[in-house]
């Protein structure tokens, strides 16, 4: 394990690397930790034991990343990962403190906003328990398919966390993860 790697001059800018007992053209796993853009980090209590123990003995690497946190940097200096969850006519105070009132802004770092012809596959995981979580995913599929580009919706029921915890753990859901992942290997 590498741990601590820096990527940034932040404290925060850090990674963990997990290595497989063969590392020669592994495909890598890559996390980053939820807590609404303000807490959380790379060791989080269930982000990566099982997923290291399910996908490590099959040969990939997996990283779990740190990353500046609100309010010492925007989102869109974290990830630009957030969706057209946005469009939302109520939306939860939570995207208000990460992302400001500013449509316009919201819009700019919308990943179903920037979806071109070049974007690489996406498998979106999403918790069928939250009524705008998977038709946001579908929505994102919807726009990629004419773009030629493979977004693969995944419902789960399970709560967001859960989602994230869940993940690597033997189950259905994790097999169809890494059954994506496969997918993307060259044959």
């Amino acid at each position: 394990m590498l741990r601590d790697v820096a990527y940034g001059d932040d404290p925060r800018q850090r990674f963990d690397v997990y290595l497989p007992a063969l590392t020669k053209n592994a495909p890598a796993i890559f996390l980053a930790h939820g807590g609404g853009w303000a807490y959380g980090n790379k060791d989080n209590p269930g982000l990566v034991d099982d997923k290291a123990a399910y996908w490590l003995p099959k040969g990939y690497v997996l990283i779990s990343a740190d990353y500046r946190l609100l309010p010492a940097a925007a989102p869109l200096d974290q990830a630009r990962d957030v969706g057209q969850m946005m469009e939302l006519p109520r939306i939860p105070s939570l995207y208000h403190r990460a992302f400001g009132k500013d449509r316009a802004y919201r819009i700019s770092v919308s990943p179903y906003h920037a979806l071109t012809r070049r974007a690489l596959p996406m498998l979106a995981v999403c918790s069928s328990r939250r009524p705008d979580a998977c038709p946001q995913a579908r929505a994102l599929s919807t726009k990629a398919a004419p773009l030629g580009v493979r977004v693969q919706v995944l419902p789960e029921d399970l709560s967001h966390l859960e989602i994230n915890r869940a993940l690597g753990q033997r189950s259905a859901y994790t097999e169809a993860v890494d059954a994506f992942l496969q997918s993307l290997e060259p044959r």
